[in-house]
């Protein structure tokens, strides 16, 4: 929302050597982009939280979900070339409402980082790592689960012979 200031800040930050992160929700592909040609940026973490139809800009009743589509494909294809070092894609997965956006892991490509997010939401309980795992071998793929429990764990799941476990990095 501020992005004058991101410049400044990511190019004095890369002018005293220090590598520079954003964790977005991707509404802002344009400054994404700007930050990625101009190699501002070493790290992307994009945190999608909704099914892309879902997104829509806190107080109007304006749909966002295309711009966070456009910052994955942005995102996906500098990882590719090489121009963006390291790229995430967090999914917040939030009782009740993680179905929604299961359905954008369909649009992740397999060689990106896959991280699984525990949402809270108001005053229902978190998923259980276990819930988190049983959603993660439906996909089938390599996953970082993050809990308020655990901190971080490394989950890969063989869908095709139902060996699923957590393996160390």
């Amino acid at each position: 929302m501020q992005p004058a200031a991101l410049f400044s800040l990511a190019e004095y930050s890369k002018s005293i050597g220090l590598s520079t992160g954003l964790h977005t929700n991707g509404v802002y592909p344009d400054v994404i982009k700007n930050l990625i040609d101009k190699r501002l940026i070493d790290h992307i973490a994009l945190d999608i939280k909704a099914e892309y139809d879902l997104y829509i800009k806190r107080g109007k009743e304006i749909s966002v979900g295309k711009q966070v589509k456009l910052s994955l494909i942005e995102c996906t294809e500098s990882y590719h070339k090489g121009k963006l070092p390291s790229f995430e894609v967090v999914l917040t997965l939030l009782p009740d409402l993680y179905k929604d956006v299961i359905t954008t892991t369909n649009d992740i490509a397999s060689d990106v980082d896959l991280v699984f997010q525990q949402g809270i939401y108001r005053t229902k309980p978190p998923l259980s790592i276990e819930d988190m795992k049983r959603i993660a071998d439906q996909i089938g793929r390599k996953i970082r689960i993050r809990s308020r429990d655990i901190g971080e764990i490394f989950y890969e799941s063989n869908s095709s012979s139902g060996d699923a476990r957590i393996r160390e990095r």
